[in-house]
């Protein structure tokens, strides 16, 4: 399998980007997907002198990812949050990540029924690839990765209610 992400370019683009900004400057990189907003400094936030400090503050926002409804396959061009909804039993697709660190939260909001996602390829390393949810409040976090035996590849890094089989 060829990696779509191609391990020269990448290196070429990283050096590009790690060229020192002009003084003063401070380059915010963020993933794929992600809105930066500026924050306020407040002491709910910070200590004071660290808020003093000057520096520059950005609350994070995950793009918005549409749930497909029953039968659906959810889009996995951008990493973001995708609630799912469900109007009785249901299923989803989840094909592989499309770049690494790439961050996928699935959140269960509104409960009609279970929804079994099957991904394209194992979540862990015992291999599952059926992803079940069944009570509103369930969140599953996904991030992608590469390698070189089995391409790209999502892997769990936050289980809160899911069966996985």
């Amino acid at each position: 399998m060829i990696p779509r992400d191609d391990p020269i370019k990448r290196r070429a683009r990283d050096a590009a980007r790690e060229a020192s900004p002009a003084k003063g400057v401070h380059p915010h990189k963020l993933a794929e997907g992600l809105e930066a907003t500026p924050a306020e400094h407040g002491s709910d936030k910070h200590t004071e002198p660290y808020a003093a400090s000057g520096h520059a503050h950005f609350d994070l926002e995950p793009a918005i990812i549409a749930d497909p409804g029953d039968a659906g396959t959810i889009d996995t061009t951008l990493g973001g949050v995708c609630e799912l909804t469900s109007a009785g039993a249901e299923t989803r697709t989840l094909g592989d990540p499309t770049f690494r660190g790439q961050v996928l939260d699935l959140m269960f909001v509104e409960d009609g029924g279970d929804i079994t996602i099957t991904a394209s390829s194992p979540v862990n390393q015992a291999g599952n690839t059926s992803l079940v949810t069944s009570n509103v409040g369930d969140h599953l976090r996904l991030a992608g990765f590469f390698n070189a035996t089995d391409g790209w590849e999502w892997r769990v890094i936050v289980n809160d209610g899911w069966t996985l089989s």
